[in-house]
C-alpha cells in the first residue's frame, strides 16, 4: 500500500515538476521519503516478528513486544516532520 501511495506521490510530483518548474515538486518528494522511511521500520520489525511466529518459535514473543513501540515511532516519523518546510507557512494553523 505504501508503493502505491508513494508512486502516486512521485507521479504527481513530475506532473507539477514538468507544469511548473522543477521547484514545485519538491514537497512530493520530501512526503514520499517519510512514508517510505517510516514503512520500512515498520515492515522490517514485522518480519522479526513473522518468522519465527511461523516456525512456532519462542523468539516471536520478544518481537510481539517491539511491534507496539515500532508502530509508535512510525507515528512520531511522521509527526516530526512537521516542523520541516512541507508547509507553506503563510497558511493559517488551525
Amino acid at each position: 500500500m505504501t508503493l502505491a501511495i508513494v508512486s502516486r506521490l512521485l507521479v504527481f510530483r513530475w506532473r507539477i515538476s514538468s507544469a511548473l518548474g522543477p521547484k514545485f515538486g519538491t514537497q512530493y518528494t520530501s512526503i514520499a521519503s517519510m512514508l517510505v522511511e517510516s514503512a520500512v521500520l515498520y515492515s522490517a520489525s514485522a518480519l522479526l516478528f513473522l518468522i519465527p511466529f511461523a516456525l512456532n518459535h519462542p523468539l516471536a514473543n520478544t518481537f510481539i513486544q517491539m511491534l507496539s513501540e515500532v508502530q509508535v515511532c512510525f507515528s512520531m516519523i511522521l509527526f516530526s516532520h512537521k516542523d520541516t518546510k512541507l508547509v507553506d507557512r503563510s497558511l493559517p494553523r488551525c
